[in-house]
This record gives structure tokens, sequence and C-alpha cells, in this order.
């Protein structure tokens, strides 16, 4: 075993203890929380396994990282059908709303909003992003939203936005999938 292999294996290590400690430690430093502890449990144990076979652990990247495209995918392609309840909601402006900058310097925010549901008063953060420039938000404003009747504090701005992009990604990881097998399982 030579010291890059060590080396790599404890920054697969590292890498996924980050993501455990910022998952169930500070859960408010993830958008997903889920997700992150089980991407971090990959990332350990993709680094355990690099100790003894790298050529393993390059095949679990591999699967770990189509996994990861499809339900990626899998998410989006789902929302129009998850978010079924539509209602009004109050948005209000956040100054620094969590967001994050695309390669053209436009920065994508989500949206807080104050609606009333079955008698709870629910305010939060949305589960898409809209562009921090869209002046379709005034603050103080009715807008619809769509709701996730089973988790009410779950909500999106548009239904149908990420559905067709996301068929063509399922669509082309699915073909992916299926010729891989081909090709390896049959």
């Amino acid at each position: 075993m030579d010291i890059e292999q060590i080396g790599i294996a404890f920054l697969f290590i590292i890498i996924g203890l980050v993501m455990l400690y910022a998952s169930v430690i500070k859960p408010e430093l993830s958008l997903a929380p889920v997700l992150t502890t089980v991407l971090a449990i990959v990332f350990i144990c993709i680094g355990v396994i690099f100790f003894i076979k790298p050529v393993i652990s390059a095949g679990i990247i591999g699967i770990a990282l189509y996994i990861f495209l499809f339900w990626m995918a899998l998410s989006k392609f789902t929302g129009p059908f998850i978010y079924t309840k539509s209602i009004e909601a109050v948005y209000r402006y956040k100054k620094h709303a969590p967001g994050h900058h695309t390669s053209r310097s436009t920065r994508y925010e989500y949206v807080f909003m104050k609606y009333e549901y079955q008698g709870e008063k629910i305010e939060g953060y949305s589960q898409n992003t809209v562009a921090d420039g869209n002046k379709k938000f005034n603050d103080g404003y009715k807008y619809k939203i769509y709701i996730n009747p089973a988790k009410p504090e779950m909500f999106v701005t548009a239904k149908w936005g990420d559905f067709i992009g996301s068929l063509f990604l399922l669509l082309f990881l699915l073909m992916i999938g299926i010729g891989l097998f081909m090709e390896y399982f049959l």
C-alpha cells in the first residue's frame, strides 16, 4: 500500500466525517440533512474500502454518482405529483436568504413565504429557487404556491418548471443504466 492510496482513503474519510458533522450535529448547515447523511456514509465507506482495493472503490464511486444523479432527476420529476395543493401565501423579502451563485454571477435564492394551512400558521423557505433579480415577487403581496399536503411546511413556487428538464435527464440516465447493464451483466 503506497502513501497516495492512504492519502486518498483518508481524504474520503475526512470528507465523509465533515458531511456527517454537517448533517447530524449541525443540521442547520445542510439544506438536505438526510441526503447529506447518506452521502457522508457513502464517502466514509469508500474511504475504508479504498484501503483494501482502490479498483472496487472507484466502481462504488461511479455507482454512487449514478444513483445520486438518478435520485436528483427522479425527485425533480416527481415534484408536480407531490406538491398538489395550491394556496395563497404572502411573500416576505429576506435580505440574507439562503441561495447560491451560478457561473454567470446570477444569484438564485429560496423564497420566504408566510401562509396558513388548516388553521396552522406556517412560514419558511421554498424547496425551489428563483433568480434574485426576478421581479416576480414583491414584499407583502400574495402569490400562489403549491404545498405538499403530507408536509404542509414544504412548498414550491412553480410546479412544472423542472419537469421537462428532469424528464430528459431521467430518460438519459435510464438509457445509460440499461446500456451498462446489458454490457456487463448480459
